[in-house]
């Protein structure tokens, strides 16, 4: 199985959660609630469904697989950057890890003056995770 279908698979499974919520939110729909009732439904019931461990998944997903999480929420007229959140995920959790001394992933963000270095590596398959994404993320 490759990388690919992996987070296919991932995505399909996140896809149908957040599918079924929003079936919930139109049922909800119906009491006509407040709009800061819709905002606080969405933020507490799908938003953590899409969001969790995205740092993990985020950059091996492609763009259509992305697209695809963001229509339940375009479709629902709701605005949720999973890009800007994505990204800002990976930032966050790769700060901790350059100011937390003793994280096992402290030693692979060095700098060079202005900039990190990429650690030296003999795989292919570490220039796809999370720690090239975060040191491409935190160099621009």
């Amino acid at each position: 199985m490759t990388m690919t279908s992996k987070w296919s698979s991932n995505t399909d499974y996140i896809y149908g959660k957040v599918k079924k919520r929003f079936y919930a939110f139109s049922r909800f729909k119906h009491f006509r609630p407040s709009i800061e009732q819709k905002h606080h439904f969405i933020q507490s019931l799908i938003q953590p469904v899409l969001t969790y461990n995205i740092e993990l998944w985020y950059n091996g997903a492609t763009d259509k697989q992305k697209d695809k999480l963001q229509e339940p929420f375009i479709r629902n007229d709701y605005f949720f950057d999973t890009k800007y959140y994505g990204q800002n995920s990976v930032l966050k959790l790769a700060n901790n890890f350059i100011y937390d001394s003793h994280h096992i992933l402290h030693d692979c963000y060095k700098t060079n003056r202005k900039f990190y270095r990429m650690p030296k590596t003999k795989t292919n398959r570490f220039l796809t995770s999370f720690v090239p994404f975060s040191i491409k993320l935190l160099n621009n």
